[in-house]
């Protein structure tokens, strides 16, 4: 379990998918969701299964990336920042940043990179009758 300690000084990874598409969270001193707050072992598993994915696409940096930074942090966009996004995004998962961070009850979170070729789930169920 991560203690709101922990989730409050650490930018821990997370993942979450809307049933089609896979998304990469770096939280930022953010709040995490219940599902990946209640088992660090689980949540360990699921960083290294998706960290050692092979690299799959090419990357779309969002184009009001730098805007939105020099707006919150008063400096554009650097290859140190984009550097873990765009890996994860490679990997065909978009890429998302904590807009506020270290705010731990603000939700918002904004795009820095986009797969040119996301990773899909597909469910292939047969019936057999």
């Amino acid at each position: 379990m991560y203690t709101e300690i922990e989730q409050l000084i650490l930018d821990i990874d997370w993942f979450f998918t809307d049933g089609i598409y896979v998304s990469f969270m770096a939280s930022g001193g953010g709040k995490l969701p219940d599902s990946v707050i209640k088992s660090k072992e689980n949540h360990e598993l699921l960083v290294n299964y998706f960290r050692n994915l092979p690299e799959i696409s090419d990357v779309m940096i969002n184009p009001e990336l730098d805007g939105l930074l020099i707006k919150i942090f008063g400096s554009g966009v650097d290859e140190r920042y984009l550097e873990d996004y765009v890996l994860m995004a490679k990997k065909g998962l978009y890429s998302f940043d904590k807009t506020i961070p270290n705010n731990f009850l603000d939700p918002y979170y904004h795009l820095v990179a986009s797969p040119k070729k996301p990773l899909l789930l597909i469910y292939n169920f047969k019936y057999s009758i």
